[in-house]
């Protein structure tokens, strides 16, 4: 079919609903719908290629950061309290007060901006150390009522650093950065780093990320870790001062849900939403989870709408899908996949919008044979088109399949299980298809 065909084709069923079925193998579908975008379907196929590589988005250190010296590399609890220490030292004397509030926004993964068991082991050692050994701060929990005395918030990340920086791969040690963010001034008044031993750090996500049904790098997120690489004197970025409101909502909603409490969780979700900067996704992962919780399925259906469309607006969206390893065989667990079908219906409602044609791209983690995983990537990506073409046939002519095994690996350590489950995805690329060359 030639161009001119194929994007009459396309604009001819611009109105017709995209809709897409689940996929084997533990496996993140990425859709990053791209902007107007000229050419026929092989081009736009090469263009998807070049992208791949850059998917989060979230902000990353200024310059090269190298493996430390292995005289640096701590273990994980002295790192911390090492970064602890240095950091209320460095406090410039015109920001010490004789007593000043401190609140700590949970810390993340520095790559995916989850909570894992190392940040939660970290937050916990970092209150301990503020409770015996920073008397002229005084702990509070991160809410509403915390937040009305404009205290010094902390905030923390971890990102694993390779033997070439922080290209994906197997950590050798991982570097801990914790900033101080004063809500009076507006400005960074503390700052420090560390570098922990990456034997000792778990990055497997807490429960509430690793049940969340959708991934996207979104501005809260980079606000936050923005403000953890931001050194003593900088400005804490404005969109994180905005969200501060619905990050204590969150941070309290987090702690309810973990805790089985999904009432009150979706109390604090609802809330959360209804603040300037609640239209995020931690906040519409947490409404559709709450209400699956309480056995609300039209509630949650409609709550993961939300989460489509929020994903659509940011340009990306990843949709978590377990799956048999190594095959095309969905995992036969319907207290785990039960929800997929609402998850591809509420999808193809979503996208049926835009009127794009689809690029699909698979990939795998590292581990097993390249050639093995060159095939089963693109067997992925050719099974998710054929879900396509069973839900609308005419996309027949309106996507394509590749696959690029493990060529763009976003963590690469290959554990292959939830803390590098970005590496085992089909994206989505999404392209104006009612253009001529």
């Amino acid at each position: 079919m030639n161009t001119a065909n194929f994007c009459a084709a396309c604009a001819d069923h611009a109105g017709r609903r995209i809709g897409y079925a689940a996929l084997p193998g533990l496996l993140i579908i990425l859709m990053l719908l791209s902007g107007c975008m000229r050419g026929d379907l092989p081009r736009q196929g090469a263009m998807a290629m070049q992208t791949l590589s850059d998917m989060s988005a979230l902000p990353q250190p200024a310059g090269a950061v190298s493996p430390p010296p292995a005289g640096e590399v701590l273990p994980l609890q002295v790192a911390v309290e090492q970064a602890a220490e240095e950091l209320f030292a460095n406090v410039p004397a015109r920001y010490r007060t004789a007593s000043r509030v401190v609140a700590v926004d949970p810390l993340v993964d520095g790559v995916t901006g989850a909570q894992t068991v190392a940040t939660r082991t970290m937050q916990d050692l970092l209150e301990e150390h503020i409770r015996q050994k920073q008397p002229a701060y005084e702990l509070r929990p991160l809410n509403a009522d915390t937040l009305a005395s404009s205290p010094v918030v902390l905030v923390g990340s971890i990102r694993g650093v390779t033997p070439n920086g922080l290209e994906p791969g197997q950590p050798v040690a991982h570097r801990i950065w914790f900033s101080l963010a004063d809500l009076r001034t507006g400005k960074v008044i503390g700052h420090s780093m560390a570098w922990a031993d990456a034997a000792q750090v778990d990055a497997t996500p807490t429960g509430f990320f690793r049940e969340s049904p959708v991934w996207v790098a979104d501005r809260g997120m980079s606000a936050y870790l923005q403000t953890c690489l931001t050194g003593i004197g900088g400005p804490v970025p404005t969109s994180y001062l905005d969200g501060i409101l619905a990050a204590a909502l969150v941070a309290e909603a987090i702690t309810a849900y973990e805790a089985g409490a999904f009432d009150d969780a979706l109390s604090l979700y609802e809330s959360a939403r209804r603040t300037a900067m609640g239209n995020q996704l931690r906040v519409h992962n947490g409404l559709y989870l709450a209400q699956l919780k309480l056995g609300r399925l039209e509630e949650a259906e409609f709550a993961f709408t939300g989460l489509v469309d929020f994903g659509l607006s940011h340009k990306r969206l990843a949709m978590q899908m377990l799956f048999q390893p190594s095959s095309t065989a969905f995992l036969e667990d319907a207290a785990v996949t039960g929800q997929y079908p609402m998850w591809v219906r509420q999808l193809a409602r979503g996208t049926d919008l835009s009127g794009k044609c689809l690029g699909l791209i698979g990939h795998t983690s590292a581990t097993g044979p390249v050639a093995l995983n060159e095939r089963l990537s693109l067997a992925r990506a050719e099974r998710v088109r054929a879900e396509l073409i069973e839900e609308v046939p005419l996309l027949q002519s309106r996507t394509f399949a590749r696959g690029a095994g493990s060529n763009h690996l976003i963590i690469g350590t290959g554990r292959d299980d939830s803390s590098d489950a970005l590496d085992r995805r089909v994206e989505f690329q999404p392209f104006a298809c009612g253009l001529t060359a």
